[in-house]
């Protein structure tokens, strides 16, 4: 869950914003909303672990928390 709705809603909005306002990429329209999704993802993960973890509530922190791996996974 927590990986997945963050690229969800914004490619949902990409979607809808460039139908809305016009822009045909064709073939491509759906594969950019995509790839928006998952940079939003990657962007906000990028700040969560390098800025700070307050940026993980966007991705659903209080949802679902980091997945733990390893030998000290509890």
């Amino acid at each position: 869950m927590r990986t997945t709705l963050l690229p969800l809603v914004v490619t949902l909005i990409v979607d809808v914003v460039l139908r809305t306002t016009g822009v045909d990429l064709g073939g491509y329209q759906t594969l950019v909303a995509a790839g928006a999704g998952y940079a939003g993802y990657a962007v906000v993960r990028f700040l969560e672990v390098y800025a700070s973890p307050k940026w993980g509530y966007i991705l659903g922190v209080g949802v679902a928390s980091e997945p733990k791996y390893g030998k000290y996974a509890e």
